[in-house]
């Protein structure tokens, strides 16, 4: 099972200021950011969204600039994109790790090792595998 099929958008802590995560830019965290609300919004399950989808959702105005930053992500494979359909990755969850609210219980839980957390998730699962 992927992680991303356990860690539903609730459980991302988005109230804290969001600068400062792996992302370690301001556009990309907004994007994160619009990602787990949007999804939370789609009965807590990570939605797979085009990027006219995504202008909607918004509701504020989204330029081309936009797409190159999603389209980022893509290339850093925080993010698939097929069919132009875009959904998240293990990396998109591991990039968002440190705001887990559930970290240490999900660790014991789980029986995850620290190092998925420094490292990770799915930083050890081959590059086809992230994400689908």
């Amino acid at each position: 099972m992927q992680l991303i099929d356990q860690v539903k958008p609730t459980d991302i802590n988005i109230k804290s200021d969001l600068m400062g995560s792996e992302f370690r830019n301001s556009e990309k965290e907004t994007i994160a950011k619009n990602i787990i609300i949007f999804s939370r919004k789609n009965s807590d399950q990570w939605l797979a969204f085009t990027f006219e989808q995504y202008m909607k959702l918004c509701g504020h105005r989204i330029t081309e600039s936009g797409r190159t930053v999603l389209n980022e992500l893509v290339v850093e494979r925080v993010l698939t994109c097929y069919g132009g359909r875009y959904k998240i990755t293990n990396s998109f969850i591991a990039k968002r790790a440190r705001a887990l609210s559930f970290c240490g219980k999900y660790r014991r839980r789980q029986k995850i090792g620290p190092r998925l957390f420094s490292r990770g998730f799915g930083a050890d699962l081959p590059a086809g595998r992230q994400g689908s």
